[in-house]
């Protein structure tokens, strides 16, 4: 490889850091590099393990305002935290004190964005099936984590998508446990984010996994919208919102991109007011979840008036449509003539052989009633079948034989 070559590494393909004096840290036996985040009672502080030869985040209660409560939760956070032993979970490495008395504990130094910039990075995610499933993805693994939190016991209190970290590689965390609690504590005081919280947090009465399973469908929710459930609003207006559970719907929201309905099922359950209304747990959510995404209802949905064209022989075809609602009938026309071939309902297929073929529409289908289909494009079903695999090469065979008989079986009507 030669020097010119842009993949050759040099000394100065890296950036040099200038540590601070070991002896200046606050940290007993480690370096300090910085803070790299900060909340109204702690900061995360960025420090390096020299006998471990890595970085790591340290959680230390601010400066000189740290009260007692403030001291005592953050420990209370690190003994919690410890006991969560989950992939999604930050694990815990050690509890200290600052050499100016602070407590403090240290964690795995999470590299990544959290989720709302993660979100806020891509186009919505309802446009794009792909992006939806990826959203999906993310909330699962968040769920697979609160689920396990509470079969040791523990409700997170705070779920929100700024307390969710997402990874290059597909790794997902959530964060902050700081005003987590054991299911037979209470709480001594509201605490949280509004926005996010389930009606009974806010009225002062005891959340519990049902208030973590509200957050999460809020957290879907804003998926789907790019904004909280409550929008914006001055804090006691905001509480009275939650407390009553009175958010906007989504349907009614004017998206580009709407929703799927079944999508909003599962949001409108998980976001009941009333906890006994919700899933009854966390991993009843994510089943619903994984079922949305297993049975293919991540899919764009497209709506069509009575006696509106769905698509015309002879057009090229890149997309295929299933029928969620709604009746569709197929036809064409004869010296003339307008023949119906067929009519479709719920659960029925067309525009398949077209998009699988590469050739153009056999048919016409106009929307005999009111209808909602489901909108497959090429991309997606070759990246389904595996185009150049060999169910793909059997698949686009078996759909050119049957476009080649229904060519043949029309031209001898």
């Amino acid at each position: 490889m030669s020097p010119e070559d842009p993949k050759t590494p040099t000394i100065e393909t890296f950036e040099t850091i200038e540590l601070p004096d070991p002896i200046t840290s606050h940290f007993p036996g480690y370096i300090e590099r910085g803070a790299v985040g900060r909340g109204g009672m702690a900061e995360i502080v960025r420090i390096h393990d020299p006998r471990l030869e890595r970085d790591v985040a340290a959680k230390v209660t601010s400066g000189d305002t740290a009260s007692p409560s403030s001291r005592d939760a953050l420990v209370r956070e690190a003994r919690i935290t410890a006991q969560l032993e989950h992939p999604s979970i930050v694990p815990v490495h050690a509890r200290g004190e600052t050499d100016l008395g602070a407590p403090y504990f240290t964690m795995k130094l999470v590299d990544g964005v959290t989720y709302s910039r993660w979100l806020a990075a891509r186009s919505p995610v309802s446009a794009d099936p792909d992006r939806l499933a990826d959203a999906i993805e993310v909330l699962l693994k968040v769920c697979d984590a609160v689920a396990f939190a509470h079969s040791a016991g523990v409700v997170h209190r705070d779920i929100k998508p700024d307390n969710i970290m997402v990874g290059a590689f597909g790794q997902v965390y959530l964060m902050d446990w700081g005003i987590a609690l054991r299911t037979a504590e209470q709480a001594r005081m509201l605490e949280g984010t509004p926005a996010f919280m389930s009606p009974e947090h806010a009225s002062g009465l005891p959340a519990g996994a049902p208030g973590d399973l509200y957050s999460l469908g809020a957290v879907l929710y804003y998926t789907l919208a790019g904004r909280a459930p409550f929008g914006n609003a001055p804090i006691n207006e905001l509480l009275s919102k939650v407390r009553r559970g009175a958010y906007t719907d989504l349907a009614s929201l004017d998206l580009e991109h709407p929703p799927p309905s079944r999508l909003l099922g599962i949001q409108r359950r998980a976001m009941c007011t009333n906890p006994s209304d919700r899933y009854a747990r966390v991993e009843d959510l994510a089943q619903a979840l994984r079922a949305f995404l297993r049975e293919g209802h991540h899919l764009p949905e497209q709506r069509f008036h009575r006696g509106e064209r769905v698509m015309t022989d002879g057009d090229p075809g890149s997309t295929a449509y299933v029928i969620l609602s709604g009746e569709a009938e197929v036809w064409h026309e004869r010296e003339g003539t307008r023949v119906e071939i067929r009519r479709l309902g719920p659960g029925e297929v067309f525009g398949e052989l077209a998009v699988v073929t590469g050739g153009n529409r056999t048919a016409s289908v106009d929307a005999r009633t009111d209808l909602v289909v489901q909108v497959i494009s090429r991309e997606m079903v070759e990246r389904g079948i595996g185009a150049q695999q060999w169910m793909g090469l059997l698949t686009r065979a078996l759909a050119s034989r049957f476009a080649e008989l229904e060519s043949r079986r029309r031209g001898s009507t």
